[in-house]
C-alpha cells in the first residue's frame, strides 16, 4: 500500500448498494404512516409479536392476499437481510406498519439503517 488511509463511509456504502442514505422522514410523516399501518399490522400480527420466520409462514399460507404477502416479504427482507437480524427474533412492529405505504417504505433510508450496523 502507499501509506494512504482509505475511508469507506456512508456515501460509499450507498453508492455500492444503491440504497437511500439520506435523512429520516419528518416525524409528522412517520407518525401518519404508522397510524395508517395499524390495520395491516393487526392483520399480520393479531397484536402479538411476530418473528421473521412467522412472516415466511404467513406468505406461504392463505390468510393474506398477494399484496399483503408482498408487504410481508419486504419486511422480512429488511429484517433478515438489510438489518441482519436473526429470523427467530421479533420483527419491529413499525416496519410492518410502514410496509402499508410502499412508496414510503421504498424511500425510507434503509441504507443508513444498514450502514449503522457496521
Amino acid at each position: 500500500m502507499n501509506g494512504k488511509q482509505t475511508y469507506f463511509g456512508l456515501k460509499e456504502f450507498a453508492l455500492i448498494t444503491g440504497m437511500n442514505y439520506l435523512a429520516y422522514p419528518r416525524e409528522s410523516k412517520m407518525n401518519k404512516v404508522l397510524q395508517n399501518g395499524e390495520s395491516f399490522h393487526f392483520k399480520v400480527t393479531k397484536n402479538k409479536s411476530i418473528t421473521a420466520a412467522k412472516l415466511i409462514s404467513l406468505m406461504k399460507g392463505n390468510r393474506l392476499n398477494n399484496q399483503q404477502k408482498l408487504k410481508c416479504a419486504l419486511v422480512w427482507f429488511v429484517h433478515a437481510m438489510l438489518l441482519a437480524k436473526d429470523p427467530s427474533k421479533k420483527v419491529d412492529s413499525d416496519h410492518i406498519k410502514m410496509a402499508t405505504d410502499l412508496e414510503f417504505f421504498g424511500g425510507y433510508p434503509w441504507g443508513k439503517e444498514s450502514f449503522e450496523l457496521i
